[in-house]
């Protein structure tokens, strides 16, 4: 008889996840700032992470999936 025993949890899934994508967050916001609009968290994700529009669009849609960013009440993405 075969037993099946998972090794990653959801959790430790998404934990992996945040620690991946926390080294190239740290680069963008320690770099430039606090909190920016979204076309200036675009630009700097482009200009720092050398990737395209669409690419830091998709990057931003993650970061804030997985909690490491969020808007603030001005609108701004900040860290969290």
């Amino acid at each position: 008889m075969h037993v099946t025993v998972a090794t990653d949890t959801k959790e430790d899934k998404l934990k992996a996840q945040r620690e991946k994508h926390r080294v190239d967050l740290d680069e963008v916001f320690c770099n430039s700032g606090i909190s920016f609009r979204y076309s200036v968290l675009l630009k700097q994700i482009m200009d720092i992470l050398s990737m395209s529009k669409r690419t830091a669009e998709r990057r931003i849609d993650t970061w804030t999936k997985l909690r490491l960013i969020e808007k603030n009440t001005s609108e701004d993405y900040v860290r969290i």
